[in-house]
């Protein structure tokens, strides 16, 4: 995830991908943008302030998260269009960022981030690291 968006200095949103394998990230950057595939390099390079997390409770369950996500994007990319929707069980007509991470745990892993309930909520950029089984294992930069 990373605070180098253009609000997210007033704690408003911020950006997070997750990443599929060592050294490519599945997002969504925005409103009339693709869901992608992004060389990490490119993330560091757009993104200089990056808090990387890792989901420490179960590799398993994490290699099953980024292969939900890898697939996700092949199968979705063309379908699917950036939108806070009200219900986080919608993935296949709109999702956002951090949405995905979320969707790949939920649907990839069968891990929960939060109590989704009847479904109506976003689930934020910087609610991540306020799971308890994400462990931060790095910060790229130094503005974070």
């Amino acid at each position: 995830m990373t605070n180098s968006t253009g609000s997210s200095g007033f704690g408003y949103t911020g950006h997070a991908g997750i990443l599929i394998d060592n050294g490519t990230i599945v997002s969504i950057e925005g409103y009339n943008k693709p869901l992608i595939r992004q060389p990490i390099t490119d993330w560091y390079t757009k993104y200089a302030n990056t808090k990387v997390l890792r989901y420490t409770s179960s590799p398993t369950k994490a290699q099953q998260a980024a292969t939900w996500a890898s697939n996700y994007q092949s199968l979705y990319k063309d379908q699917v269009h950036y939108g806070l929707i009200n219900n986080i069980f919608d993935y296949y007509t709109e999702t956002y960022c951090s949405k995905i991470v979320w969707d790949a745990y939920y649907y990839g892993a069968s891990v929960s981030f939060g109590n989704p309930g009847a479904g109506n909520i976003l689930f934020l950029p910087y609610s991540l690291p306020d799971q308890s089984s994400l462990t931060r294992v790095a910060i790229i930069g130094s503005n974070f």
